[in-house]
């Protein structure tokens, strides 16, 4: 009985990641970040996941996941690590569009949103991956 017990107990701490079943959210804990949502109207109405750093930096949490668990780089992520050598002066300068968001108090952020539905803050890219406000972010890439 106490093998059985103990079996589900492992099995659902591994299923669970320490009490967070979202793979969302789990990204961002694993990267010392906090989830953070975002509500946006158009091109659709939509609610987009973030890893907030620092309170500063911001990405796609899905542009993360991506990243770790499948080796690859949505648009949004390889135009923020691109900004090391290439200064963005807006999305549109990144091949993206500017996408206004609110989040769940009501405070307003700018997003570029990619072709491949990808996001990230609008200031995080126009800052750069040489910002000191973007070195927790740029620790965990």
């Amino acid at each position: 009985m106490k093998i059985i017990i103990l079996g589900i107990l492992f099995y659902s701490i591994n299923v669970f990641a320490n009490g967070v079943p979202n793979p969302q959210m789990r990204v961002c804990l694993n990267t010392n970040s906090h989830f953070w949502v975002m509500e946006i109207e158009h091109p659709r109405k939509d609610s987009i996941g973030f890893c907030l750093f620092n309170d500063e930096s911001m990405i796609g949490s899905l542009e993360l996941i991506n990243y770790f668990h499948y080796n690859t780089k949505t648009m949004a992520l390889r135009a923020y690590l691109s900004s090391n050598s290439t200064k963005y002066h807006s999305c549109q300068s990144a091949d993206a569009v500017l996408v206004k968001a609110v989040d769940s108090n009501l405070d307003q952020f700018e997003l570029c949103r990619f072709t491949d539905d990808s996001f990230i803050l609008k200031k995080t890219l126009i800052n750069g991956f040489r910002s000191d406000s973007n070195i927790q972010l740029n620790s965990y890439l």
